[in-house]
């Protein structure tokens, strides 16, 4: 929370007002350890300042914490090569990190160097990923992982059907358009972006 404090360039009063809280007294005692960073104001924190993810704010998880460079942020984001990765943040220790502005991170937690199992269209490319943090946005691109597959495709609801969803993959295969019920999807991470081509 200091770092974040100090970066902004303002007073703890004045930081607590930007982010919209009501009085200054709260940060102080987070500050000094007392308390802790509740989901709510983490948010209102992560409103104003993107570039540090919610997961950060509140537990320091993923280390994808940005750091002042010049005028532009820094954000040291994990990369981890193995496509299994199922869990937030992940406890697998990250093979490298990458160091992306907080402009070109895009929200970023995670990279992802995907392998040969993705075929070659996508095959070392760094795909970077955040927490979901909310309902699915028709037609994003999401990381979704089930039992049987994972794969890098375009979401979309069902209507009249909120139990399943609709996934177009990215690129024309056998399984083009498939329908999932919920329940059966591990993970559903936003794609934030790519860097393409990585060997």
């Amino acid at each position: 929370m200091e770092r974040v404090i100090e970066s902004s360039g303002l007073t703890i009063n004045s930081f607590a007002r930007y982010v919209g809280l009501p009085r200054g007294e709260n940060l102080y005692q987070i500050k000094r350890g007392n308390y802790g960073v509740s989901l709510g104001v983490a948010k209102k924190i992560h409103a104003k300042f993107p570039q540090y993810p919610i997961s950060w704010l509140m537990h320091g998880e993923a280390e994808s914490a940005a750091t002042p460079e010049g005028d532009a942020f820094v954000v040291r984001i994990p990369v981890y090569r193995d496509s299994s990765v199922a869990e937030f943040p992940p406890k697998e220790v990250p093979e490298r990190y990458l160091l992306l502005s907080a402009e070109e991170a895009r929200g970023a937690q995670i990279a992802l160097c995907t392998d040969d199992q993705f075929g070659t269209v996508l095959q070392h490319w760094l795909v970077l990923l955040r927490e979901p943090d909310g309902e699915v946005i028709n037609g994003r691109v999401y990381f979704v992982m089930t039992e049987c597959f994972y794969l890098f495709c375009s979401v979309y609801r069902i209507e009249g059907d909120p139990a399943r969803l609709r996934l177009k993959s990215l690129f024309a295969t056998a399984d083009d358009d498939l329908e999932v019920r919920c329940e059966e999807i591990c993970v559903m991470w936003p794609v934030c972006g790519a860097i393409c081509g990585l060997k």
